[in-house]
């Protein structure tokens, strides 16, 4: 493989379902209910590549063990205080990532309404 030009890439991780107890209102507390979550993981595999050497990479493996952790262990009210959380934890635990990029969607928000799900993204340079 011939080496040219200056790489980013992104390791995409796409709608990733937990079930936890995250929310403001007392039975959010209490009942679990689903989020999605994505990720994109922002870095430079060149090196990755040109050796096939998953050890020059991340593990989406390991990232999914965070997000996972993240998402299940602590209770949070806001879904913006758990993307703060993944997307810290993300930068913290793998030193290849340059940026992180984070979305929860909570599938179904105790509001009236038609919709597919509510979301709060951010995203997070080192």
């Amino acid at each position: 493989m011939e080496e040219t030009g200056s790489f980013m890439d992104i390791i995409h991780m796409h709608n990733m379902k937990f079930t936890a107890c995250h929310g403001v209102l007392d039975h959010e507390k209490k009942q679990a209910q689903d989020f999605m979550v994505d990720v994109r993981l922002y870095l430079d595999a060149k090196q990755a590549a040109m050796d096939d050497d998953v050890e020059k990479t991340v593990s989406y493996a390991d990232a999914y063990e965070t997000v996972k952790r993240i998402m299940t262990d602590t209770p949070c009210n806001l879904i913006e205080t758990l993307a703060y959380k993944v997307a810290h934890a993300l930068l913290r635990e793998f030193a290849l990532l340059t940026s992180v990029q984070v979305e929860i969607k909570k599938l179904k928000p105790p509001m009236e309404g038609e919709f597919e799900y509510m979301s709060f993204s951010t995203e997070l340079k080192r």
